[in-house]
């Protein structure tokens, strides 16, 4: 069984699902909901199945700095990446 995280960006439109009888079980998780995925692996998954952990973030429009919350625009390009990619390396240690 293969562990792998799919990001789906904002300009995605939709995504597939191979069909309708799939064995799939998707389980939407934030960060302060572990106990979620542990419901759903007790209660919602028999063998066979396959859990899909949906992660939502909104888009990210300010950033904290010691001289508290600035808007993305008020700093470098550099600068909010450097922040942008440390949010998306918790999320994915989150995630696995």
């Amino acid at each position: 069984m293969s562990r792998e995280i799919e990001e789906i960006g904002e300009d995605s439109k939709s995504t597939t699902i191979k069909d309708a009888e799939t064995n799939d079980v998707y389980v939407a998780v934030g960060k302060n909901d572990l106990y979620v995925a542990q419901w759903a692996l007790d209660h919602a998954v028999s063998p066979g199945f396959r859990v899909c952990l949906v992660h939502i973030f909104p888009t990210i429009k300010y950033i904290p700095t010691p001289v508290g919350n600035l808007s993305r625009s008020q700093l470098s390009k550099e600068q909010a990446q450097v922040y942008i990619n440390e949010q998306n390396n918790r999320r994915k240690s989150l995630l696995q």
